[in-house]
């Protein structure tokens, strides 16, 4: 007799074959039957109407701080996620030292915006080194298994004090030779490997870049002969390598300046305009037509800035101009619009179906466009009000809830067929 069975499931295998009604047996912790199982079980499930399926593997998770508090790691274990990996992108909470533990914190919130309250409220620093954080999550009994990453942050401080936090700063050799035991130590303890970020978008709650941004050649190899030196372990790492220039991108800004600058001449002298983002803040062609066209006072390149200043900015904006070529979705035109910002966005990719009728719709590679909409917002309050009251009422439109909804009626779509 079997321990469980699960009968009359939709059965999505995993292999690729379609799915089909069936039963599962289980001894212990194996499968011992799939399909028609005519065997009894000490417990069985009627799963008509619903979906059997292997259990998932969370490969990227940040559930570092919540997995010493929330044994039933809430959302993903009720999604069928059976495993998490975590302390990816270089960042999670061990090894720590006790004056750390807020630097930590704040590091944690800014690169995955996780809110810092609940991190410190919940965190139970129960551990110093990496070995005694898993033993304290082993000591929890979960609802799925946790694996975890020796994140290069969290270790760079724990070894180089303040030092560690800034990425221009190099190891000493003992320093190299402590970063690389206490590798060696994590993965000994059962650390599924080490995790890494050499990307601009890592940032502390404050701004600051990760630590680990340009760590050296010479750290990162002391720490890889650890790994090839050991019976098990992967690296995991972020990079900007594969952001080269984006000609298409930063063509759309330069119409956007270009528009800005036609906007002067029709009588609009005293409008100011905002470039936020570290890459296209840092591409010269975008600067030599701000010279070209003199307009040093008027616009103004602001780089990275903080979700607060973000949100200030939106709200202080008299128009959100977002003339991109090519978005996935395309988040920050609905941003804007939920706090109160008229929108002009491209005409182009996924944004139209995004913002609906709630924003004006341009041409991103034709600044006369771009201008035309500016100078049509800026001039006149009603219309500016009426996509004000059109973007609350779109923004409503989206939340993780229909999101959630939705993407449950595409599997099922998927799955019939």
């Amino acid at each position: 007799m079997a321990d469980l069975v699960i009968r009359n499931g939709t059965i999505v295998d995993g292999t690729g074959a379609p799915p089909y009604r069936g039963d599962v047996a289980i001894t212990g912790s194996t499968i011992t039957a799939v399909g028609d199982v005519d065997e009894r079980g000490t417990r069985e499930v009627d799963a008509d109407g619903l979906l059997v399926t292997p259990g998932f593997v969370d490969i990227h998770t940040h559930f570092d701080g919540q997995v010493t508090w929330d044994t039933i790691v809430a959302p993903s274990s009720i999604h069928g996620v059976t495993t998490i990996a975590m302390g990816n992108c270089g960042v999670g909470f061990a090894p720590a030292r006790p004056d750390r533990h807020a630097w930590l914190i704040g590091l944690l919130e800014g690169v995955e915006d996780i809110p810092g309250t609940a991190l410190a409220e919940g965190l139970t620093w129960d551990w110093e080194t990496f070995p005694q954080y898993l033993d304290a999550l082993a000591a929890k009994p979960h609802t799925l298994d946790v694996a975890a990453h020796i994140p290069h942050a969290a270790l760079r401080t724990y070894v180089m004090g303040d030092r560690g936090a800034d990425h221009t700063e190099a190891p000493t050799d003992d320093e190299l030779a402590q970063l690389a035991a206490a590798v060696g130590e994590g993965l000994d303890a059962g650390a599924i490997g080490f995790a890494t970020s050499r990307t601009e978008v890592h940032r502390t709650k404050d701004g600051a870049n990760i630590g680990t941004l340009t760590a050296s050649e010479r750290e990162l190899l002391a720490i890889a002969d650890v790994l090839a030196h050991s019976d098990h372990g992967v690296t995991q790492l972020i990079s900007d390598l594969y952001q080269t220039a984006d000609d298409e991108f930063a063509d759309s800004e330069l119409r956007l300046i270009e528009a800005f600058a036609e906007l002067r001449q029709r009588g609009l002298e005293n409008v100011k305009l905002l470039i936020i983002g570290d890459d296209i803040s840092k591409y010269s062609n975008l600067r030599r037509l701000v010279h070209r066209h003199q307009l040093h006072q008027q616009v103004r390149f602001l780089g990275f800035v903080s979700t607060d200043t973000l949100a200030a900015l939106y709200q202080l904006a008299q128009v959100f101009v977002f003339p991109s070529l090519y978005e996935g979705f395309g988040l920050p035109p609905l941003e804007a619009m939920a706090n109160g910002t008229p929108v002009i966005t491209s005409n182009v990719s996924s944004l139209p179906e995004v913002v609906g009728d709630a924003a004006l719709l341009i041409d991103p590679m034709d600044s006369g466009s771009i201008a035309d909409a500016m100078h049509r917002v800026l001039t006149d309050p009603a219309l500016r009000a009426d996509l004000v009251r059109r973007g609350r009422e779109r923004v409503k439109a989206f939340s993780w809830d229909r999101s959630v909804a939705r993407t449950h009626e595409i599997y099922m779509d998927v799955m019939r067929g």
